[in-house]
């Protein structure tokens, strides 16, 4: 009768503003953000160790620099200035001086002999 048919456009009508508003089942949000993620203390901390390093390497530098400017500015590699020379060829060139100093001197003996 005329109430199933009233009901059944009733139903009709119903699932048609479903349709109109339905929304899709898939999930096309942005995944959810955590800040801890984004932060990286650790790379922070580790940026700012580096940056008190340089500082410090900066500071000691800058007191090394205002010393050399103050006094004479010596090498600071030699304990006290107790660095001896020493040539590495001493000996072969004291061999070498006797060697001519004594055909010098067998020269100027025969040159006297004449």
């Amino acid at each position: 009768g005329i109430n199933a048919e009233y009901g059944e456009r009733e139903e009709q009508l119903q699932h048609r503003t479903n349709i109109l508003f339905a929304e899709g089942r898939i999930d096309n949000a942005a995944p959810k953000t955590y800040m801890h993620l984004h932060l990286k203390l650790k790379k922070l901390q580790m940026e700012e160790e580096r940056l008190a390093t340089v500082e410090r390497d900066n500071r000691i530098l800058l007191h090394k620099m205002s010393n050399v400017m103050r006094t004479k500015g010596t090498v600071d590699n030699h304990i006290d200035n107790k660095y001896i020379h020493k040539s590495l060829n001493k000996i072969k060139r004291q061999r070498e001086l006797e060697k001519i100093a004594s055909e010098n001197k067998a020269i100027h003996k025969r040159i006297a002999a004449q």
